[in-house]
Protein backbone atom coordinates (compact mmCIF):
# COMPACT_ATOMS: atom_id res chain seq x y z
CA UNK A 1 0.00 0.00 0.00
CA UNK A 2 1.23 3.72 -0.97
CA UNK A 3 0.76 6.30 1.76
CA UNK A 4 0.79 9.51 -0.12
CA UNK A 5 2.21 12.24 2.98
CA UNK A 6 1.68 15.53 1.97
CA UNK A 7 2.56 18.78 3.94
CA UNK A 8 0.21 21.72 3.06
CA UNK A 9 1.61 24.51 0.51
CA UNK A 10 3.29 27.38 2.09
CA UNK A 11 0.86 30.08 3.78
CA UNK A 12 0.84 33.53 4.61
CA UNK A 13 2.09 34.71 7.93
CA UNK A 14 -0.21 35.44 10.81
CA UNK A 15 -0.34 38.70 10.60
CA UNK A 16 -3.97 39.70 9.26
CA UNK A 17 -5.69 36.30 10.34
CA UNK A 18 -7.05 36.47 13.90
CA UNK A 19 -7.12 32.07 14.27
CA UNK A 20 -3.93 30.41 12.42
CA UNK A 21 -6.44 27.62 11.17
CA UNK A 22 -7.61 30.45 8.59
CA UNK A 23 -4.31 31.23 6.86
CA UNK A 24 -4.54 30.60 3.17
CA UNK A 25 -1.95 29.60 0.74
CA UNK A 26 0.11 31.98 -0.98
CA UNK A 27 0.84 31.62 -4.64
CA UNK A 28 3.92 29.95 -3.88
CA UNK A 29 1.69 27.35 -2.01
CA UNK A 30 -0.67 26.98 -4.45
CA UNK A 31 1.96 26.54 -7.11
CA UNK A 32 3.72 23.98 -5.09
CA UNK A 33 0.66 22.02 -4.75
CA UNK A 34 -0.31 22.24 -8.26
CA UNK A 35 3.28 20.68 -8.72
CA UNK A 36 2.32 17.91 -6.59
CA UNK A 37 -0.31 16.81 -7.91
CA UNK A 38 0.88 16.77 -11.25
CA UNK A 39 3.71 14.81 -10.08
CA UNK A 40 1.29 11.72 -8.17
CA UNK A 41 -0.92 11.69 -10.96
CA UNK A 42 2.06 10.15 -13.38
CA UNK A 43 2.65 7.94 -10.53
CA UNK A 44 2.03 4.32 -10.36
CA UNK A 45 -0.56 3.59 -7.93
CA UNK A 46 -1.73 7.55 -7.40
CA UNK A 47 -4.10 7.54 -4.36
CA UNK A 48 -8.04 6.60 -4.30
CA UNK A 49 -8.68 9.02 -1.39
CA UNK A 50 -7.31 12.15 0.10
CA UNK A 51 -7.47 12.65 3.72
CA UNK A 52 -6.88 16.24 5.01
CA UNK A 53 -6.75 18.60 7.63
CA UNK A 54 -9.85 20.78 8.01
CA UNK A 55 -7.66 23.88 8.43
CA UNK A 56 -7.74 26.14 5.30
CA UNK A 57 -4.16 25.94 4.05
CA UNK A 58 -4.93 21.58 3.97
CA UNK A 59 -8.01 21.76 2.46
CA UNK A 60 -6.95 24.72 -0.40
CA UNK A 61 -3.76 22.06 -1.02
CA UNK A 62 -6.07 19.21 -0.92
CA UNK A 63 -8.47 20.40 -3.47
CA UNK A 64 -5.80 21.82 -6.01
CA UNK A 65 -4.40 18.09 -5.90
CA UNK A 66 -7.61 16.84 -6.28
CA UNK A 67 -8.65 18.96 -8.77
CA UNK A 68 -5.60 17.01 -11.01
CA UNK A 69 -5.97 13.46 -9.10
CA UNK A 70 -9.49 13.06 -9.35
CA UNK A 71 -9.96 10.66 -6.21
CA UNK A 72 -12.51 10.73 -3.26
CA UNK A 73 -11.98 14.08 -1.20
CA UNK A 74 -12.45 13.84 3.18
CA UNK A 75 -11.88 15.74 5.80
CA UNK A 76 -10.48 13.99 8.61
CA UNK A 77 -10.21 15.86 12.18
CA UNK A 78 -7.33 13.48 13.24
CA UNK A 79 -4.90 15.13 10.77
CA UNK A 80 -5.50 18.55 12.09
CA UNK A 81 -3.10 20.24 14.57
CA UNK A 82 -2.65 19.41 18.02
CA UNK A 83 -3.34 15.44 16.90
CA UNK A 84 -1.11 12.59 17.93
CA UNK A 85 0.69 10.85 15.01
CA UNK A 86 -0.40 7.64 16.16
CA UNK A 87 -4.25 8.73 15.52
CA UNK A 88 -2.89 9.14 11.86
CA UNK A 89 -1.46 5.55 12.19
CA UNK A 90 -4.70 4.28 12.92
CA UNK A 91 -7.04 6.01 10.26
CA UNK A 92 -4.38 4.76 8.02
CA UNK A 93 -4.88 1.55 9.04
CA UNK A 94 -9.12 2.16 8.41
CA UNK A 95 -8.28 2.69 4.58
CA UNK A 96 -6.51 -0.39 3.41
CA UNK A 97 -8.39 -0.41 0.27
CA UNK A 98 -5.84 1.37 -2.52
CA UNK A 99 -3.85 3.97 -1.93
CA UNK A 100 -3.83 7.17 -0.02
CA UNK A 101 -3.19 10.50 0.91
CA UNK A 102 -2.77 12.01 3.87
CA UNK A 103 -2.58 16.48 3.63
CA UNK A 104 -1.24 18.13 7.05
CA UNK A 105 0.58 19.66 8.81
CA UNK A 106 4.14 19.63 10.95
CA UNK A 107 4.85 18.10 13.48
CA UNK A 108 2.97 15.24 13.31
CA UNK A 109 3.25 14.59 9.79
CA UNK A 110 7.01 14.28 10.29
CA UNK A 111 6.32 11.86 13.39
CA UNK A 112 4.10 9.79 11.26
CA UNK A 113 6.86 9.43 8.62
CA UNK A 114 9.38 8.45 11.43
CA UNK A 115 6.83 5.80 12.64
CA UNK A 116 6.17 4.46 9.15
CA UNK A 117 9.79 4.28 8.76
CA UNK A 118 11.18 3.32 11.78
CA UNK A 119 13.39 6.78 11.54
CA UNK A 120 14.38 6.44 7.85
CA UNK A 121 13.22 10.07 6.65
CA UNK A 122 15.12 11.45 9.11
CA UNK A 123 17.73 13.70 7.60
CA UNK A 124 21.50 13.79 8.82
CA UNK A 125 20.70 16.00 12.12
CA UNK A 126 17.88 13.65 13.09
CA UNK A 127 15.31 15.91 12.27
CA UNK A 128 11.54 14.58 10.35
CA UNK A 129 10.16 17.44 9.46
CA UNK A 130 8.96 17.94 6.13
CA UNK A 131 9.11 21.45 4.48
CA UNK A 132 5.73 22.59 3.20
CA UNK A 133 4.82 21.72 -0.31
CA UNK A 134 6.39 18.23 0.17
CA UNK A 135 5.36 14.93 -0.75
CA UNK A 136 6.83 11.59 0.37
CA UNK A 137 5.67 8.56 -0.73
CA UNK A 138 6.18 5.51 1.64
CA UNK A 139 5.13 1.92 0.59
CA UNK A 140 3.79 0.48 3.69
CA UNK A 141 2.90 -3.41 4.29
CA UNK A 142 -1.13 -3.60 5.47
CA UNK A 143 -0.57 -5.92 7.79
CA UNK A 144 2.25 -4.36 10.19
CA UNK A 145 2.15 -0.82 8.90
CA UNK A 146 4.37 0.63 12.08
CA UNK A 147 7.97 0.48 10.61
CA UNK A 148 7.37 -1.45 7.48
CA UNK A 149 7.38 1.52 5.36
CA UNK A 150 9.63 2.54 2.64
CA UNK A 151 10.56 5.92 1.15
CA UNK A 152 9.94 5.20 -2.59
CA UNK A 153 9.92 9.37 -3.83
CA UNK A 154 9.95 12.49 -2.51
CA UNK A 155 8.79 15.42 -4.44
CA UNK A 156 8.81 19.04 -3.88
CA UNK A 157 8.59 22.32 -6.33
CA UNK A 158 12.08 23.54 -4.91
CA UNK A 159 13.70 20.26 -5.88
CA UNK A 160 12.73 20.14 -9.72
CA UNK A 161 12.85 23.62 -10.25
CA UNK A 162 16.23 25.52 -9.57
CA UNK A 163 14.51 28.99 -10.22
CA UNK A 164 11.89 28.75 -7.19
CA UNK A 165 13.92 27.97 -4.59
CA UNK A 166 12.86 30.42 -2.39
CA UNK A 167 11.30 29.75 0.72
Amino acid sequence: MKVYIVRHGKAEHGEGYVRDEDRPLTPRGMQQAKFLGDRIAEMDSPPKLILTSGLTRAIETARIIHAVIRCRLEQAPALETGHDAGEVVDLISRHKNGSLMIVGHNPQLGELAAILTAGAHADETGETMLKTGTALVVEVRQTEMVGSGRIVARVRLDEACADLRRD
